[in-house]
């Protein structure tokens, strides 16, 4: 059961980077991890603080049925290692930065999360890892399934060969 990948083509994004610019937040994504989006919150700053909101009317295929987040992971820690055979989620880095690490194939696509302002939706079979690199680092995640041990593919090698299997039907 190895999580060790072997990163032949690797794109690298900030959301940070996106806000405010003319960059479509869609960008290309399809030939690095087919199906991800990243999902613009509305934000409204005030004197009083900021609230990031989003309608889920804007994605008719996404209900969520559970939420979670993850929260006092020591500095520089990984979580995930793993894809869902059919959950979706949505992530949200609430607070602190994130390092979201996304497998498809040996297609990798790295995204710094540092902003509360944009969501990243993975689809289904969409290998993740995710690093936290500060203590106060918060990251939502809605899923549209409820928890389902059954769901989860946590051996990198069997993912890849799910992955080429359904390439070649």
């Amino acid at each position: 059961m190895s999580n060790q990948v072997q990163e032949t083509d690797c794109k690298e994004l900030t959301l940070s980077n996106l806000l405010n610019t003319d960059k479509d937040l869609s960008f290309d994504s399809e030939s690095f991890a087919p199906g991800i989006k990243f999902i613009n919150l509305q934000n409204h700053l005030g004197s009083d603080g900021s609230i990031s909101i989003f309608e889920f009317t804007e994605l008719d295929s996404f209900i969520p049925r559970r939420f979670f987040f993850v929260h006092d992971v020591p500095p520089n820690n990984s979580r995930g290692f793993h894809a869902h055979k059919d959950c979706i989620q949505l992530l949200i880095a609430a607070h602190g930065v994130c390092t979201l690490e996304i497998k498809r194939g040996q297609k990798n696509l790295k995204i710094i999360m540092d902003s509360a302002e944009i969501g990243v939706l993975l689809p289904a079979m969409t290998w993740a890892t995710q690093t936290y690199k500060d203590k106060n680092t918060v990251l939502i995640v809605l899923a549209s399934h409820t928890y389902d041990p059954k769901d989860y593919i946590e051996d990198f090698e069997l993912y890849s060969q799910m992955i080429r299997d359904s390439a070649s039907e």
